[in-house]
């Protein structure tokens, strides 16, 4: 059985093999995700810009992705589908990676929605940004990271708020006598 730090170290090598563009497996051949930037001749065409990207906060994997794109485009799909599809053929792509790596699976379940952010560059381009996160089923030594931390403020702390300037003691470097 897979300890929490070889769970996480193997998710950040199978997201290090293949998030970047251009990126290849053990025989070179490229990893073919599916993602915008793959499509048509990269000499001729012009380049999609679009990637994704994977980070860990507690026991969530959370996975976004970005592209600019047409104004155009946006307005003629609904980008919120399009988008929760490509994360999912991403997460796919890194379940798969990760069973190279590791010989296991990674259990991944959603939690809530996608979130989908479009802002405009310019009057023609946009920015759309998604981030989908995802509970990492097999750790168990890791503190939730949405989970209650109890009372953190100590009570000298909330003695010190409750306090109004009147209340309040003098600092030792103050010497005036009206204070």
């Amino acid at each position: 059985m897979q300890n929490d730090l070889e769970i996480i170290r193997n998710i950040a090598q199978a997201a290090a093999n293949i998030t970047y563009d251009g990126a290849t497996d053990e025989k070179y051949v490229a990893h073919e995700m599916g993602m915008r930037r793959e499509e048509g001749n990269p000499l001729l065409d012009s380049r999609t810009i679009d990637g994704f990207n994977v980070r860990i906060a507690g026991n969530n994997l959370i996975v976004s992705y970005s592209i600019e794109q047409r104004l155009s485009d946006v307005y003629a799909q609904k980008i919120e589908q399009e988008m929760e599809a490509i994360i999912a053929q991403c997460v796919k792509y890194l379940k798969g990676e990760y069973r190279k790596i590791s010989g296991k699976n990674l259990r991944l379940t959603m939690v809530g929605e996608i979130d989908v952010r479009v802002q405009n560059i310019s009057r023609i381009r946009t920015s759309v940004y998604a981030a989908c996160v995802y509970k990492i089923g097999s750790l168990k030594g890791v503190i939730a990271s949405d989970a209650e931390s109890g009372d953190r403020l100590n009570d000298t702390f909330k003695k010190f708020l409750s306090m109004g300037r009147d209340d309040a003691a003098n600092p030792m470097n103050i010497t005036r006598k009206d204070t």
